[in-house]
């Protein structure tokens, strides 16, 4: 009889242990999906900030302002693609490195489009 009490209790203790460890996988994925997606809220804010300046550069007339301005923008972009290869260096999971090497070649793409309208100086 004791051997049962024994290993009933065994099984409780074990299945207690394994809830536990379940809750804290749970705890540490919501912690880490509560992670990428404030850096990616901030990826997509530097992304924003450099379109917004893009286009203040595409209405300016003097070639010295729309320079200033494309610079700012590539600043932005250059920030979001830093925080974007950061974020794909430390994922785990193959999907979220396939999502973030999209929005990374989106970024580039910006990076390029920027680069390629800045006026040449004489």
């Amino acid at each position: 009889m004791r051997l049962i009490y024994l290993l009933a209790a065994a099984t409780f203790v074990g299945t207690v242990s394994l809830g536990c460890h379940s809750q804290r996988r749970e705890v540490i994925l919501e912690k880490v999906l509560e992670d990428v997606r404030d850096a990616l809220d901030v990826v997509m804010e530097h992304i924003s900030k450099g379109d917004e300046w893009f286009g203040k550069a595409m209405r300016a007339p003097d070639p010295l302002v729309k320079r200033k301005f494309l610079n700012i923008a590539l600043d932005h972009y250059c920030t979001a693609r830093r925080l974007l290869l950061e974020q794909i260096s430390l994922a785990q999971d193959p999907s979220l490195k396939a999502a973030h090497k999209k929005l990374l070649w989106a970024v580039e793409g910006c990076l390029e489009k920027t680069v390629a309208e800045i006026p040449l100086l004489d």
